[in-house]
């Protein structure tokens, strides 16, 4: 079985508080069938060998957050890995859709700010305020809120103990390990919003590249951003 993608890796060994279970053993093996079987069927099914070959898809739980995402990975038949992301159901009423309609989101740091923002393309008064407080994401989303300013809490300590809210230059995360994490975390979180039902899309930009993710693209756009932050886990940059 393939590994977890590098990724993931660094965001559980920074951050196993958020997880609510660990990752898996993987299933034992499928017995093979019996040679003198598949000789007495050669010649009766000519698709036999194909199927006794191909490996069946199979999917494993890596880890579910303690907010209800659950992360899984599926090797397919031609070899290949996907992962996809689900919500675990849950008692927590969310969303605000019956209300309002559905919500377009922009996830990103700048400091002394909520990180969480309304899209202003989609906006009908442009005069409106673009960011979301503290107490509008709590009374939206209770179930995420708190670990939402936690991450974010996590970016601002480590910019101001650089000292960059005074001028001075340089990384937000001296290790790149910490930030691939850092990214991670906040994209579990962008998955989740994403799938909730009154949110259409949320652009999510962890530094200079944004993603945009709907319920559509989602496990697409999780590959992808997985595969950006795991080939800067191997370079030893940030973005």
């Amino acid at each position: 079985m393939k590994p977890v993608p590098l990724a993931l890796e660094v965001f559980a060994a920074h951050r196993p508080e958020l997880l609510a279970a660990d990752i898996p053993k993987a299933p034992p093996a499928t017995t093979a069938w019996p040679l003198a079987l598949i000789s007495r069927l050669w010649n009766l099914i000519p698709l036999l060998r194909a199927s006794i070959t191909r490996k069946p898809e199979i999917s494993t739980v890596l880890f579910d957050t303690k907010y209800g995402l659950r992360v899984t990975r599926t090797e397919r038949t031609e070899g290949s890995q996907a992962y996809s992301v689900k919500l675990i159901p849950s008692k927590t009423p969310t969303g605000t859709a019956d209300e309002e309609g559905l919500h377009h989101y922009r996830i990103f740091p700048e400091w002394n700010t909520s990180f969480f923002w309304k899209d202003p393309a989609y906006f009908m008064n442009q005069e409106e305020d673009s960011v979301l407080e503290d107490e509008d994401i709590k009374a939206r989303y209770p179930g995420l809120a708190s670990y939402f300013v936690d991450w974010r809490n996590v970016y601002e300590t480590r910019f101001e103990r650089q000292g960059i809210h005074l001028g001075n230059g340089g990384e937000v995360f001296q290790d790149t390990k910490e930030y691939v994490a850092w990214s991670v975390e906040g994209l579990l979180m962008a998955c989740w919003l994403t799938l909730q039902k009154d949110v259409a899309t949320i652009k999510y930009s962890p530094g200079e590249k944004e993603y945009e993710l709907n319920k559509d693209n989602l496990d697409g756009q999780l590959q992808e951003v997985l595969k950006d932050l795991e080939a800067m886990t191997k370079q030893g940059g940030a973005s």
